[in-house]
C-alpha cells in the first residue's frame, strides 16, 4: 500500500511523459492558485483598502517600466533561439546583457520619475516605490528566461 503509494508520487513528480506533465502542471496551477488567494486575503485584511492603493502604486511603474522594456527582445530571442540552434549561447548572452542594460536605465529613469507619477502619495510611499524600481532588471530578465524555456520545448 504505502509502496505504491510512493511509486506513484515518484511517477508524479518525475515523471516524463505526457500524463505526469499533465498532472504536474495541473497540481502547479493550482498551488498557484492557492497561494495567489491567500495573499489576496492577507493582503486585503492587513493592508486595509488605503494601504492596498498604496501597494498597487508602488507596484505599477515598475512593472510597466519592465515591460515597455522589453522593446520585442523576448519575441525576437525565442524566434532566433527555435530558427537557429547553433548561435544559442552567444544570442541567450547577448540578450541577457540587453536586458541588464535595459533594466538599469529602466531603475534610474523610474527613480527620477516616481516623484510626479505619485505626487499626491506620502514620501515614504514614494521612497519605497523609487526602492522597488529595482525589481525591473529582475522582470526583464523574467522575460528573457522564460523566452528561452519557451524555445527549449518544441
Amino acid at each position: 500500500m504505502i509502496a505504491s503509494l510512493v511509486g506513484r508520487t515518484k511517477w508524479l513528480i518525475g515523471g516524463r511523459s505526457s500524463a505526469a506533465a499533465v498532472v504536474q502542471t495541473t497540481v502547479m496551477q493550482i498551488v498557484t492558485l492557492v497561494a495567489n488567494l491567500a495573499t489576496g486575503i492577507l493582503t486585503a485584511r492587513l493592508l486595509a483598502p488605503a494601504g492596498r492603493g498604496e501597494l498597487a502604486a508602488i507596484n505599477l511603474v515598475p512593472s510597466l517600466m519592465g515591460y515597455l522594456l522589453t522593446f520585442g527582445i523576448p519575441g525576437a530571442l525565442l524566434f532566433h533561439l527555435r530558427r537557429n540552434k547553433n548561435g544559442t549561447p552567444a544570442t541567450i548572452g547577448a540578450a541577457l546583457v540587453v536586458a541588464c542594460v535595459l533594466g538599469s536605465v529602466g531603475v534610474a529613469v523610474g527613480y527620477v520619475i516616481m516623484p510626479n507619477v505619485l505626487r499626491r502619495y506620502s514620501p515614504h510611499v514614494i521612497q519605497m516605490a523609487q526602492l522597488f524600481m529595482l525589481t525591473t532588471p529582475l522582470s526583464l530578465l523574467m522575460y528573457v528566461c522564460s523566452s528561452v524555456f519557451e524555445s527549449a520545448g518544441d
